[in-house]
């Protein structure tokens, strides 16, 4: 049995299953992590106040709000520490990263995010999309008016465009300027200040904890996993994994459809 202190928690295709719910299995298989004394930590591309939603986690909202990282990295919690920081992405290049992002598409929607403050959309949104994303109306001030300030993160969605090209020229026209992220299916595109990754805020947090990154376990499916599933000492994978993070796990569990997590939690590493 691996010697394991800590587990982050990728949400979205990891520990949600296709209804975005944690399964019994699953939820179990936390429950018994944390009477071991372990700790959980999100670590999610969401905004704070959506990791989780309570319809989704159940019993273990609470439990799983108490830390972890979100914006990919851009903002780290643990508040029993009372310990929070902030990544942010410097406002010239939020200028003129949302200027190129807007050149690419007419109908490319563009967020601007901000820790728990605010976001700015560059298209407008409707009341639905407004819940999606987690900030009423009156936290959306005008997308120029963001445009131009220090932000978390940044994020570039198209309904059906292939991003592949865009996100190419993106990362090497801002090299040492800002980190990028190709996700969902090659039509998002998320950055967050250069050197700013779910890696470095994990890092970061378990410094706080005295707990070594060897000592930590982590499961994730998408690109933004990928250093940290290869930066912790058991890496997970999920079935549904795209390559980045396969190819830097070490290990591989189930999809997040099959009840992977607790599978991985059970079976792999042998913590319950």
């Amino acid at each position: 049995m691996p010697d394991v202190r800590a587990i982050f928690l990728d949400l979205d295709g990891t520990l949600l299953n296709a209804e975005g719910r944690i399964s019994e299995p699953t939820r179990r298989a936390l429950e018994a992590c944390h009477r071991r004394g372990i700790l959980l930590y999100v670590a999610t591309a969401r905004s704070k106040r959506l990791a989780p939603r309570a319809g989704e986690a159940g019993t273990l909202t609470a439990l799983l709000r108490e830390r972890g990282l979100c914006h990919n990295g851009a903002m780290a919690w643990d508040a029993p520490l009372g310990y929070e920081r902030h990544y942010v992405l410097a406002a010239d290049t939020v200028a003129a990263l949302t200027r190129d992002l807007a050149e690419v598409d007419a109908d490319l929607q563009i967020a601007v995010q901000r820790g728990e403050e605010y976001n700015a959309y560059r298209l407008p949104m409707s009341d639905a999309e407004h819940e999606t994303w987690g900030f009423a109306p009156h936290e959306t001030p005008a997308f120029a008016w963001a445009a131009g300030r220090a932000c978390s993160k940044i994020v570039a969605l198209h309904p059906s465009r292939d991003l592949g090209e865009a996100f190419a020229t993106l990362s090497h026209r801002y090299a040492g300027r800002a980190a990028l992220y190709l996700t969902d299916s090659r039509r998002c595109l998320q950055a967050m200040a250069c050197g700013v990754g779910k890696e470095r805020a994990a890092a970061d947090l378990l410094a706080a904890r005295g707990i070594a990154m060897d000592e930590a376990a982590a499961f994730g499916d998408d690109a933004p996993d990928a250093a940290l599933l290869a930066a912790v000492g058991h890496g997970v994978a999920m079935g549904n994994a795209t390559p980045a993070a396969r190819q830097a796990a070490r290990h591989m569990t189930r999809r997040h459809d099959e009840d992977g997590v607790a599978y991985g939690l059970e079976h792999i590493l042998g913590l319950v």
